[in-house]
């Protein structure tokens, strides 16, 4: 071993080399440390980084949820408005049981703008020969408010007709 020659030669020197030997090893040391907190370092900033992106995430996930909460809301909504629709349709198809099981049954649907004669029509087709055609079955106006807000049937026997009065387009009550 070199150093321990060099301790039997000159101890000076041996001194000397165990003080190198030492700062070496100090500064092996102290550049392990420095690598060691550099390391720490970027594993924080990683750490770090990865909590900002899953934060990030959640936020975004959040937000999707309630957005799907919403759309699954509105879809709901619209749902129910479209069974009760069907449920109305329904109804009103149900007023027509005896036409719809009678092939030789006739149905006239009166349809159009408020005011333009259909009710007027419709007395008329029933039998009314007024002048004005305003003692039928159907109620009327002189002017163009809508008196019909619902749909109105009249069975024509002698005719095996039915003459159903509408609520007029653009209607003036709803």
């Amino acid at each position: 071993d070199v150093f321990l020659q060099w301790e039997v030669f000159d101890p000076w020197a041996a001194e000397k080399l165990q003080k190198i030997k030492m700062a070496e090893q100090q500064q092996q040391m102290q550049d392990l440390m420095k690598r060691q907190q550099e390391q720490q370092e970027k594993i924080r900033q990683l750490q770090m980084q990865r909590k900002n992106e899953l934060l990030a995430s959640k936020d975004d996930l959040v937000t999707q949820r309630g957005q799907l909460q919403t759309e699954y809301s509105s879809v709901q909504q619209a749902l129910v408005a479209k069974q009760r629709e069907i449920e109305h349709e329904e109804k009103l198809i149900s007023n027509f049981q005896a036409e719809r099981n009678d092939e030789s049954s006739k149905v006239v649907l009166l349809i159009g703008n408020s005011g333009c004669g259909k009710s007027c029509f419709g007395n008329r087709l029933s039998g009314d020969h007024s002048e004005d055609g305003d003692t039928g079955p159907f109620r009327t106006s002189d002017d163009s408010k809508s008196c019909t807000q619902h749909l109105n049937k009249y069975k024509c026997n002698q005719y095996n007709l039915s003459v159903v009065d509408c609520p007029g387009w653009n209607d003036s009550y709803g």
